[in-house]
């Protein structure tokens, strides 16, 4: 069945895009010994029956990067207080722009949510026993979510802005939004504000397929499903399986990567203190 879907795709590139199902494209591309767990995939059939499903408008992107299935309706996806949650893959290779790119270590990691604007994604993992996980990959922290996909589907629904950016996992997402903005209760922040309030936004088509389908109680927060949090990239003695991997398998910095960081570091610290910064020279 594989093999057929793949040559599917690339004989009809059409078909692949227009009529075969996310979760087909998807393990048409997964590395060897990775699998699409049905409840993610069952998921992702049913949402995109409903209509969440949509094309992603960049351009010169194929397959399951030029897709994307929202866990929102189209008319709430983007609304200010819906959660940044989709099930979409960049495309892009983990060690793509390494130096020196491991393919053994490409094949060991497949996205397959994005879960924070700056890039934040979800991921499937192989851990060096070949055990599948669930991961999250944030721009300062990562870690396991769980090898359970119905965990991972249950931490989609509850809700956070950016599941990626996981601050405060014993707090819910509209507890947050009001302690971001200095109000104890939703009431008190409408009595100032009115309609202006953008208010956490809870999936909840997709939280009530949960429950009836896989028989998922969407918690209220991540600490409720035994989430504390991710680790910082670099910990070598993080107890957290994927860190500790990322950790371990991500090489020093070049120095050509290290002037660059020293460069960027002084431009932010002469914006900070208001000094005008010379263009770059253009090469002749």
């Amino acid at each position: 069945m594989r093999a057929l879907l793949i040559a599917l795709v690339l004989l009809w590139p059409g078909l692949g895009q227009a009529q075969m199902r996310y979760s087909e494209v998807i393990r048409t591309e997964l590395p060897e010994g990775m699998t699409l767990p049905a409840e993610i995939a069952e998921t992702m059939d049913w949402l995109e029956a409903q209509g969440y499903g949509d094309v992603v408008t960049a351009q010169g992107l194929s397959g399951a990067a030029a897709r994307f299935v929202s866990i929102y309706p189209p008319a709430l996806r983007d609304a200010p207080g819906a959660s940044y949650a989709f099930f979409n893959t960049s495309g892009l290779r983990y060690t793509q722009f390494w130096e020196v790119p491991d393919p053994a270590l490409d094949a060991r990691l497949y996205e397959i949510a994005a879960i924070a604007g700056d890039g934040g994604r979800a991921a499937l993992w192989l851990d060096d026993a070949g055990k599948q996980w669930i991961v999250s990959i944030g721009h300062d922290e990562i870690g396991v979510i769980s090898d359970d996909p119905k965990v991972f589907l249950a931490f989609l629904a509850i809700g956070y802005a950016e599941p990626a950016w996981l601050s405060e996992p014993d707090a819910s997402p509209m507890e947050i939004f009001l302690e971001e903005n200095g109000y104890a209760t939703l009431e008190e922040m409408e009595a100032d504000y009115g309609e202006e309030v953008e208010a956490p936004i809870a999936p909840e088509a997709f939280r009530a397929f949960l429950e009836e389908r896989f028989d998922i109680t969407v918690p209220q927060t991540a600490a409720e499903i035994g989430l504390t949090g991710f680790a910082s990239y670099g910990d070598l003695n993080s107890d957290d399986p994927f860190a500790a991997w990322v950790a371990q398998t991500t090489p020093p910095p070049t120095q050509a990567e290290l002037d660059r960081i020293a460069e960027v570091q002084s431009m932010a610290e002469k914006i900070a203190n208001g000094i005008e910064i010379e263009p770059e020279a253009e090469e002749p």
